[in-house]
């Protein structure tokens, strides 16, 4: 027990050191706000009349998308969250969300 007593220092330390600060929860805030707003404005606005005008919904769902990947990048630390994304078991994944963001803006 008292092993365990002696580490919990560093064992709590450990523990904290991956909670964000405030202002990247700050910039999350704002990023996920941001998100809401392009996801609301691109179904209620866009979704209706998308046979009209497909550019305009394609724009706003691909700039949440875009929202999404910035507001993790804020949460989490540019360098881990692009460790996390370019990991062998997640590229594949990555290269495919990527290219269908490039896909639908591109048609």
């Amino acid at each position: 027990v008292s092993k365990g007593v002696r580490d919990l220092p560093a064992n709590l330390q450990s523990a904290t050191s991956n909670v964000p600060s405030g202002i990247f929860l700050m910039y999350f805030g704002i990023l996920l706000a941001t998100r809401v707003f392009f996801i609301f404005i691109s179904f209620t606005m866009f979704l209706p009349i998308m046979v009209l005008m497909p550019p305009k919904f394609a724009i706003c769902f691909t700039l949440y998308c875009i929202f999404i990947i910035g507001s993790f990048f804020a949460l989490k630390g540019p360098q881990n969250q692009f460790t996390d994304m370019t990991s062998k078991e997640r590229l594949p994944f990555t290269v495919g969300f990527i290219g269908s963001m490039v896909g639908t803006l591109y048609v």
